[in-house]
């Protein structure tokens, strides 16, 4: 065959989502002037994987409510379920603060891929959280069932349809800005360019999110929320710069509760600040908390090897 990169890539991102191999990488040897012989090594994947981890957060923007908290995870995963290539997930998470409070998640999944011959993949998945401060309880619980279309290597498109209940009791005075049902249909397409899935060096990923809750749904939040991520990947001076940029709207159309709105800060947004600890509302004088109805976030990284 004459060779293709690009196709190269492809039979790269097929091994691999195979969901046996950790690692698959090519090494291309020039055998003869005009032509190649293409070795792709493999490291075998476990099927079953148990993950432990720990922490501490000190946090200077927050020496009153919470400066010091302490992180507990664990992790357990199937990858190959009753030998049917079924996917199973559970992650634990809790943490310690002070003085007085305390946060434990819990959150699974369970994926069929390619349910039927159009390349369809379903997948179930719940989560409960339990937040406990000198101020307030909250717990949230529900699941969201999500269908998803594999339209190439590197393009996806899932239908979403989620359902959580938030459930707050305050402790003082705070306002209850919280609570409700919130019903909702998202839909999440995934376009990837980059060059490498497990390190990029060069390349695109685009993640445009749409997402309707409330109206013909039912539930106590009505809204329409569009968002859009992007990452873009450009090598530099033998290392690699990374930039992610992600940009959100909510327009309310009818109630909405402030947990639905869009914050700042903690480890996937803000490192250096805490969750939600950034924003221009604040739904009541004595908590940190902030939302708002739109963001911007961007983040711009030097990546060694």
């Amino acid at each position: 065959d004459r060779f293709s990169r690009t196709r190269l890539r492809t039979s790269q991102r097929r091994i691999y989502g195979l969901g046996f191999f950790s690692t698959v990488d090519v090494e291309m040897i020039r055998s003869k002037s005009d032509s190649l012989d293409l070795v792709f090594t493999m490291r075998e994947l476990k099927s079953r994987f148990l993950n432990f981890g720990a922490g501490i957060s000190f946090n200077l923007g927050a020496l009153e409510t919470a400066p010091l908290s302490f992180l507990l995870s664990f992790g357990i995963e199937e990858l190959n379920l009753f030998n049917l290539g079924h996917r199973f997930q559970i992650r634990p998470s809790f943490r310690f603060g002070f003085p007085r409070r305390w946060e434990t998640k819990v959150e699974g999944r369970y994926t069929i891929p390619y349910l039927t011959p159009a390349r369809l993949s379903f997948s179930v998945l719940p989560f409960y959280w339990l937040e406990n401060t000198p101020d307030y309880e909250r717990r949230t619980r529900g699941a969201e069932l999500r269908l998803t279309k594999y339209f190439r290597e590197n393009i996806q498109v899932s239908v979403a349809n989620q359902y959580k209940l938030v459930d707050y009791r305050p402790k003082t005075s705070l306002p209850d800005t919280f609570r409700g049902v919130t019903n909702s249909l998202k839909v999440l397409s995934i376009m990837d360019e980059r060059d490498d899935f497990f390190n990029p060096r060069r390349g695109l990923y685009l993640a445009p999110l749409a997402e309707y809750a409330g109206g013909i749904f039912g539930g106590e939040n009505h809204y329409l929320r569009l968002e859009i991520e992007e990452r873009f990947f450009l090598p530099f001076m033998g290392a690699t710069i990374a930039q992610r940029l992600k940009i959100g709207g909510l327009r309310p159309l009818g109630t909405v509760a402030a947990e639905e709105k869009f914050f700042l800060g903690g480890q996937y947004t803000l490192r250096g600040y805490p969750e939600k600890g950034l924003g221009p509302e604040t739904p009541a004088a004595d908590t940190t908390e902030h939302y708002g109805n739109y963001i911007v976030n961007l983040n711009l990284e030097y990546r060694v090897r």
